[in-house]
């Protein structure tokens, strides 16, 4: 596997693909995707689909004393974020190599035949999630349940899982009590709908004491036309932020 390296920032960062790697880079570091607001100078951050660690690295560059675990399925990805957490010396950082789902055991990630400069970022254990299963490669993963690994207050949630998004909150719906924000990319095509709707997810939050909203994913457009130009694909950004009346409860 060979890598290049580029400076973001104080960061060295190694990657294979340059172009994904800027289209990731534009969304976190210049639009600030993951910007969010702690009272909390060590926050604990949970990072759902790490992918080679450039949300790593940003939630560092705001909150350099920030707890962070992350997730990250795909192994070859998962090598070089070990790498880029290692080389730029972050501490109190833990990742783990796994999907997030309903169930520990395994499963088949599906991700791109292109070995040298792959595009990874749609990485998904969803069958068909984003066409024919002829047109991915499946590899063998562990697949893990974060509901274990919440047991003290999280500042942050971040999901962007491709299509598990309903599962996993709904295995964390005893621990979200916990949660103080969550910034979660939704993403909805047939081959998800039945088990993956914003509908139950917007319930569910709300019944758990969040305040809701949603914004178009990247390009800027107003939410509806984003929707509508995706060709019944539905991928955009949920910020969850927990109301007052639900904050300060303690873990028992």
């Amino acid at each position: 596997m060979k890598l290049m390296m580029i400076k973001i920032k104080q960061f060295n960062v190694y990657h294979r693909n340059r172009s994904e790697l800027n289209r990731i880079r534009k969304e976190i570091f210049v639009n600030e995707e993951y910007k969010f607001v702690s009272g909390n100078k060590r926050p604990f951050i949970i990072d759902c689909g790490s992918h080679i660690g450039l949300s790593i690295l940003y939630f560092k560059n705001i909150y350099p004393r920030a707890e962070i675990l992350g997730f990250e399925p795909n192994p070859e990805n998962f090598k070089i974020l070990q790498k880029n957490v290692k080389v730029n010396k972050l501490r109190n950082v833990r990742t783990v190599n796994a999907a997030l789902s309903d169930k520990d055991g395994e499963g088949f990630l599906r991700t791109d035949f292109e070995e040298r400069k792959p595009w990874t970022w749609g990485d998904t254990i969803v069958k068909n999630m984003w066409g024919s299963e002829d047109d991915s490669k499946k590899i063998k993963i562990k697949t893990a349940r974060l509901s274990k690994y919440i047991d003290k207050p999280v500042d942050l949630l971040k999901l962007d899982i491709e299509g598990s998004e309903q599962k996993v909150l709904e295995d964390i719906e005893s621990k979200l009590r916990f949660v103080e924000q969550i910034n979660m990319e939704f993403h909805g095509t047939s081959a998800n709908r039945k088990v993956n709707s914003y509908k139950v997810i917007k319930k569910l939050l709300k019944d758990n004491g969040f305040k809701v909203k949603t914004c178009s994913k990247g390009n800027g457009l107003p939410f509806f036309d984003f929707v509508m130009r995706l060709q019944g694909k539905k991928i955009f950004t949920v910020i969850a932020v927990k109301q007052p009346s639900f904050q300060g409860t303690k873990i028992s």
